[in-house]
């Protein structure tokens, strides 16, 4: 500003004739040049640093015509960027912890969606950072691609589960609860509809009669039987992400949720929180599994008939689906992704070579020869140890 000044006293104590006044005019002159070429320069380099961040951000790629974003960031819709699922994991976590991949071909190509076609993609994920760390699942849809997007999400049953309208049980002399066929005072099995004959306990859903006879110990024999009415939905008999996300049915079977987006598209995400904080394990979101380990099907929680000989009464959903619909709600493409964990970095690095390895178990290493590789136990441990449903306790 003293300078500005001072050139402006100069100019205006000098008429035009005068030889200082013609030096001032030229200083000014390159003053200005200067002032203006220093400008362009800054200006110039904010704008390549603008732009090389940009590049770093949003991951673009130049063309001839434009820029195409390849992974818009959530709330940000580019139709150049197709139908796709990411994930999204905390800051400073490596790759391999979270590592979405379509197929099990290659632990490269991206999960991307394709117009008449189901893709199947793979989230290969560290044991120990599915159960400490937040992490979500980023799904983007063009605008010009559907008309509704849909949501849903994996869910399984807790417990064996069945659909009933009648039940009768017996509280024996020692109260003991189950079936007394020669009402002797001693049950002769805990299979009364709600516990298998090997006392695994059944969850009973449904509106029914529910009869109890109770020993009366006086008189040594059974009184008159008490009968109530029941109503048990299903929530409390399922687990899985979905039984926590979800809306439900009547019935309290988790649905699928619906958005309208046509000629908007969408750009959201499914979040998982920290499972540890909620008394659960990897199990609890790991929905992988491999038909021929499992009697060429998923395991019996993710798709179970609670109704056997009553038609179709199959409950669980085995993936994360995000789908395309028309406006009759016709599929027009769909992304589902399996959550697949791994114990060690060998059995992940393995994977590369063999994509459908299954964890790495055993003790480790000295000094710790008393601590497993596998920390958490997954779908495969329940299968192998009878535990079909693993009555997950989400707090």
């Amino acid at each position: 500003m003293l300078c500005q000044t001072k050139s402006r006293q100069s100019y205006r104590s000098h008429s035009p004739d005068d030889p200082a006044f013609l030096e001032v005019g030229i200083l000014r002159h390159f003053e200005i040049k200067k002032i203006f070429a220093f400008s362009m320069i800054v200006v110039l380099a904010a704008c390549y640093g603008c732009r090389q961040a940009g590049k770093l951000k949003d991951e673009k790629t130049e063309s001839s015509s434009k820029t195409v974003y390849l992974n818009p960031p959530v709330g940000k819709v580019d139709d150049d960027a197709g139908f796709f699922v990411e994930v999204l994991s905390p800051r400073g976590i490596d790759k391999a912890a979270f590592n979405l991949h379509q197929g099990l071909s290659s632990f490269d190509e991206p999960c991307k969606g394709e117009a008449g076609k189901v893709v199947d993609c793979i989230l290969d994920a560290e044991e120990s950072s599915l159960a400490v760390h937040p992490f979500s699942l980023h799904y983007h849809v063009p605008s010009s691609m559907c008309v509704y997007v849909s949501v849903e999400p994996f869910y399984f049953l807790n417990r064996k589960t069945k659909l009933t309208n009648r039940l009768t049980k017996y509280i024996d002399s020692s109260g003991e609860v189950g079936i007394d066929n020669d009402r002797d005072g001693n049950v002769d099995s805990q299979d009364f509809g709600c516990f298998t004959a090997q006392g695994e306990a059944v969850c009973c859903v449904g509106e029914y009669a529910e009869t109890t006879f109770s020993w009366d110990a006086i008189v040594g024999k059974y009184g008159s039987p008490a009968t109530k009415v029941v109503k048990r939905t299903i929530e409390q008999c399922i687990g899985g992400p979905g039984a926590i996300s979800q809306p439900k049915t009547s019935m309290g079977v988790p649905e699928r949720t619906f958005k309208f987006v046509q000629g908007r598209g969408a750009s959201d995400e499914y979040k998982f929180g920290a499972l540890l904080e909620h008394g659960v394990g990897p199990g609890w979101v790991a929905n992988y599994f491999d038909p021929a380990q499992h009697n060429n099907k998923p395991p019996q929680a993710f798709d179970d008939d609670i109704d056997p000989g009553a038609g179709e009464e199959k409950v669980g959903n085995p993936y994360y689906i995000f789908a395309c619909h028309d406006a009759a709600f016709e599929t027009l493409a769909s992304i589902r992704v399996q959550i697949r964990e791994w114990n060690t970095v060998t059995d992940y690095d393995s994977r590369r070579d063999n994509p459908a390895n299954h964890d790495e178990s055993g003790a480790e290493s000295d000094p710790w020869s008393d601590q497993e590789k596998n920390d958490w136990p997954d779908w495969l441990d329940f299968e192998t140890s009878q535990i079909k449903y693993p009555d997950f306790s989400y707090k």
